[in-house]
């Protein structure tokens, strides 16, 4: 919400939250390759603090935490979470439509190999995506074409990246 409520502003847009747009782990405490359980994450109330313009999905409760998305470390479920997302993001909009999709790096993974008809065989991915990079794909038609990935030139200066483009 923190990064996509400074774009909403500059837009003029709403975010919308989707349960299955999060981070591949989800919320919790512990390391990542050590114990670790799943956290509660902030209720819509709390959410809308950081991002006023936030609509909350209908299947999720308007007043409980965010359950944090906990899961297993299985890349068959992210390749499952990335597809169904996906789909119900095309299901919801038109071939004209430009949507905006702000997720983290590692499930970003995902998502890109799913839109290019692929899996990713396992974790750590093999498609690295970089923390704060963003990458355009055009889905109109039946080929997906790829406008940029891992573009960094919005830092600016000393701290944008290498440009990817194919």
């Amino acid at each position: 919400m923190q990064t996509a409520a400074p774009l909403a502003r500059a837009l003029g847009l709403p975010v919308h939250a989707h349960p299955d747009a999060h981070e591949v782990g989800g919320l919790y405490w512990g390391a990542w390759d050590g114990e670790r359980g799943p956290t509660p994450g902030e209720t819509p109330a709390g959410l809308r603090a950081h991002c006023p313009d936030l609509r909350w999905p209908g299947d999720l409760s308007p007043d409980a935490p965010w359950d944090g998305g906990f899961e297993t470390d299985d890349p068959v479920v992210h390749a499952d979470r990335a597809r169904r997302l996906l789909g119900d993001l095309r299901a919801r909009h038109g071939p004209d439509d430009r949507v905006g999709l702000v997720t983290h790096q590692l499930f970003a993974q995902f998502l890109i190999a799913a839109l290019l008809g692929s899996d990713l065989p396992s974790l750590p991915a093999t498609l690295r995506v970089n923390n704060t990079a963003t990458c355009a794909f055009d889905l109109r038609g039946d080929t997906v074409r790829v406008g940029w990935i891992n573009r960094h030139d919005h830092l600016g200066g000393h701290l944008g990246g290498a440009l990817v483009t194919a």
